[in-house]
């Protein structure tokens, strides 16, 4: 905040920030500038003029009285011809006859368009939360009339004891050989086998390589960008705490495993960067991999083990652009490919270890939505498991 030092006369003027209706005074001089005048109406409103460089400030020469501020068009009497420009001329020169407590200068604050479009995209984006969960809730109830009640509400899954519970059965196969019969053993006992999968895939190597691909990319302004960058930080800072237990109970493989199984968006970020190809996802809009998974859950159809498992998901989209429909059905396949993984994991002996994978996206009824075969490019499945995505219309397009 720079000072103005009083030039002349010292006078009072009343000002009014045009779409306030509360007046406002600064002392000035009558041989300062319009410059000075500017400044230290700045300095006076300095909160609210705080990121507005002082050239910015357009001020009106005008003669309202206080108590008619509130009842008058301020738009309609700000004329061009008053308009108090940065010239030679003195405040005395240009402001003549003050007296009394009459607003004689509006000022205009300049409009931040950065500001405006980024408020308008917010207001937007809740908008769009607001229709869609709207959506979704009638949608559920069509989706249960064509699916039956088994459609589930979506489950969040943050770490690998979620993957588990979502996708395994209270029994193992009699070939386990379990000690114990208990769900909380047999919970336990897979995590323990899924946590084994990772290392021994080298997940781990596979997320530092891409975290090192994602910081070799162009920086630019996008959020798409931005967002990624946060995402390798993320997953970077996970990967140290990870090595830095590890060096502390060196030689404990148990309570490594039992780390990674426990640790928050470690094995998902694990398990989905090794099911994504990097720089594939990325061309597709798509994040490289994730920190949760937000999972529609409809159904296991298999029995009391783990052979023959068929897992059924579903995404509910208000809109059925080919646009929105292809990110749907990515993220579908991502999260299938991902349960795939875990069930191949506890069939690491490779017999009948087949796995049925099915997607369901539901829609409004509309016109056909034809699946492009390049939609699946760089998402990877075991050999084991067979994969579909049906697209489902419901309800009357509105």
């Amino acid at each position: 905040m720079s000072t103005v030092t009083i030039s002349g006369t010292q006078i009072r003027l009343w000002c009014l920030v045009r779409g306030s209706s509360s007046a406002f005074y600064v002392t000035i001089g009558r041989d300062n500038f319009i410059i000075d005048f500017k400044e230290v109406i700045k300095n006076k409103k300095q909160n609210e003029f705080a990121n507005i460089d002082v050239d910015q400030l357009v001020l009106w020469r005008v003669n309202i009285d206080q108590s008619q501020i509130k009842t008058t068009s301020i738009d309609d009497i700000l004329n061009e011809e008053d308009k108090l420009e940065n010239s030679g001329l003195t405040v005395g020169e240009t402001l003549s006859n003050i007296e009394g407590n009459s607003v004689r200068v509006i000022v205009r604050i300049p409009v931040d368009l950065g500001s405006i479009v980024k408020n308008f995209d917010d207001k937007l984006d809740q908008l769009r939360t607001v229709l869609g969960d709207v959506y979704e809730l009638s949608a559920r109830s069509e989706v249960s009339k064509v699916q039956g009640p088994h459609y589930t509400s979506k489950f969040e899954i943050v770490d690998l004891n979620g993957l588990v519970r979502l996708v395994l059965p209270q029994k193992l196969l009699p070939s386990e050989g379990p000690m114990y019969s208990s769900q909380a053993f047999v919970s336990s006992y897979c995590v323990h086998k899924l946590s084994n999968y990772i290392y021994k895939s080298k997940m781990r190597e596979k997320l530092e390589s891409l975290i090192n691909f994602i910081r070799t990319l162009l920086i630019d302004d996008s959020n798409y960008n931005k967002n990624l960058y946060d995402l390798a930080e993320k997953a970077d800072d996970a990967l140290k705490k990870w090595r830095s237990h590890e060096k502390n109970v060196e030689g404990s493989s148990s309570s490594n495993k039992l780390y990674l199984a426990n640790t928050p968006s470690l094995g998902i970020m694990l398990m989905t960067s090794y099911v994504l190809n990097a720089k594939m996802a990325i061309e597709n809009g798509q994040a490289p991999f994730n920190t949760v998974l937000d999972i529609d859950f409809c159904r296991r159809t298999s029995g009391s083990d783990i052979t023959d498992v068929t897992i059924e998901l579903g995404e509910i989209k208000l809109s059925s652009g080919s646009k929105a429909i292809k990110k749907a059905y990515r993220q579908l396949l991502l999260q299938l490919a991902v349960l795939g993984f875990v069930v191949k994991a506890m069939n690491i002996n490779g017999v009948n270890d087949k796995c049925n994978l099915v997607g369901k996206i539901f829609v409004p009824r509309t016109s056909e939505v034809k699946i492009q075969p390049s939609w699946e490019d760089g998402i990877t499945f075991p050999d084991s498991a067979n994969c579909h995505v049906d697209i489902i219309t419901i309800g009357e397009k509105q």
